[in-house]
């Protein structure tokens, strides 16, 4: 099994170096994330996007928060404000996203798939819980030593991770570079016939 993130460790999710290195608003900028779409937040934690992007959503938006750690989702249900009612928190396991229907605009997997053992097929289910021709946006450690992170040998190139999403069915790939630590990688779901 992946090395996966400890909830012990939770304060490392919500600290102020973290959010200089990847602010959240400035990545769903980038993912272009709309009022009134349905977001896909995969391995949510605490809400590091969850919560921004149930505010770009809106009232006739949805926020669907997925995490295989029922802590990680205990601790987010407490984040959220008694008047926030987009938010919708599922749990996931090893081989599943969870129970239920919606397909969604827009999904990010943000410093999760380097912890998943089964990864094309995650990523297939995501690219099929997407609308045709929603994207995925895949945040990662680049692979190279970093301030803080995963150890390097765990980390993925870009390339390594394109063919992995062109494999679970993903197109028109975008990349960019962040702070120096994170590749930020967008790929479109199959379009509508």
């Amino acid at each position: 099994m992946a090395n996966r993130f400890d909830p012990k460790q939770i304060h490392k999710l919500d600290n102020p170096k973290r959010k200089s290195l990847l602010p959240p608003e400035k990545v769903l900028e980038i993912i272009g994330l709309k009022e009134g779409e349905t977001f896909l937040d995969v391995g949510a934690g605490i809400g590091f996007f969850t919560l921004p992007a149930s505010m770009i959503v809106g009232v006739n938006g949805k926020v669907f928060a997925v995490d295989i750690q029922s802590e990680m989702l205990d601790e987010l249900g407490k984040r959220i404000p008694a008047n926030v009612n987009n938010i919708e928190l599922i749990q996931s396991d090893e081989t599943s996203l969870g129970a239920f229907n919606e397909l969604s605009d827009k999904a990010v997997l943000c410093l999760v798939l380097h912890e998943i053992d089964k990864q094309e097929p995650f990523l297939k289910e995501i690219h099929d819980r997407l609308k045709a021709g929603g994207t995925l946006t895949v945040v990662e450690w680049l692979k190279k030593e970093t301030e803080i992170g995963p150890p390097v040998e765990e980390r993925m190139t870009n390339e390594e991770i394109e063919s992995m999403m062109e494999k679970a069915g993903f197109t028109s790939f975008k990349s960019i570079t962040f702070s120096d630590t994170f590749q930020v990688i967008t790929g479109k779901s199959h379009e509508s016939i």
